[in-house]
């Protein structure tokens, strides 16, 4: 396990890195990197990140200030599949402050 999150820690790194200000960058993974990228991004306790449900195909999205502090903007949304819409729009209500956004699929 901790390989693993020695790995994914990586692979967000050069995600971010890659990421230009005001861009989004889109992650396609399995659902277990997907929890641990969670996990390390908004501060979750790794061990219980087991308890986060992430369907199949769902949208998870957050936002990274300047200063790199992230913001939870949507998790596990599966909308797309009911055909309801296909924007990504903070499900909270709240405003962003964000630089660069991750989008994890």
């Amino acid at each position: 396990f901790v390989e693993v999150e020695a790995r994914v820690k990586k692979a967000l790194k050069v995600l971010l890195d890659s990421c230009r200000d005001a861009e989004s960058t889109l992650a396609v993974t399995h659902s277990s990197y997907l929890r641990i990228a969670l996990s390390i991004a908004l501060g979750w306790d790794l061990t219980k990140s087991k308890a986060q449900r992430i369907d199949n195909c769902s949208v998870s999205v957050i936002d990274f200030s300047a200063g790199g502090q992230a913001q939870e903007v949507m998790i596990n949304d599966v909308r797309h599949l009911r055909g309801i819409g296909v924007g990504v729009t903070n499900q909270f209500g709240g405003e962003s402050d964000r630089e660069r956004q991750l989008v994890l699929v």
